[in-house]
């Protein structure tokens, strides 16, 4: 798990689970005030017989690049992955600045105890749980 330091310039992504699934204003207050601008959002969509639900989606951007996707609310695997329990579901990727990556994942950590993993490491496990 990730608290620091974990970005740079070559770096994957990074992911995390929250046990907890803050309000849209909550996110958005402090994303605003460290220089995001949302990019793109859709709504929930809900379950039908053959498929899961989708939480809403918010994504983030700030002027050097960096993105954070924020899933508010719980995210359904796909039939090869497993996923932890959890209440919502971040993303993380570095633009120019990865120090602004490490700063938010920093920040957003402080406020609702979130462990970060490279999208790397989370993927090889998957892959390897389904073989």
């Amino acid at each position: 798990m990730v608290q620091h330091a974990f970005f740079t310039n070559k770096s994957e992504g990074a992911e995390a689970f929250g046990s907890t699934c803050p309000a849209i204003e909550e996110v958005e207050d402090i994303l605003i005030d460290l220089g995001f601008d949302r990019v793109f959002q859709m709504r929930a969509i809900p379950a039908t017989p053959r498929t899961p639900g989708l939480p809403a989606q918010y994504h983030y951007r700030d002027r050097k690049g960096t993105e954070i996707i924020f899933l508010s609310g719980r995210d359904t695997p796909m039939p090869t992955q497993s996923f932890p329990e959890h209440a919502a579901r971040w993303w993380i990727y570095p633009g120019a600045c990865p120090v602004t990556a490490n700063l938010v994942a920093q920040t957003l950590s402080s406020h609702w105890h979130l462990q970060w993993q490279s999208t790397q490491s989370i993927q090889k496990r998957s892959l390897e749980q389904s073989a």
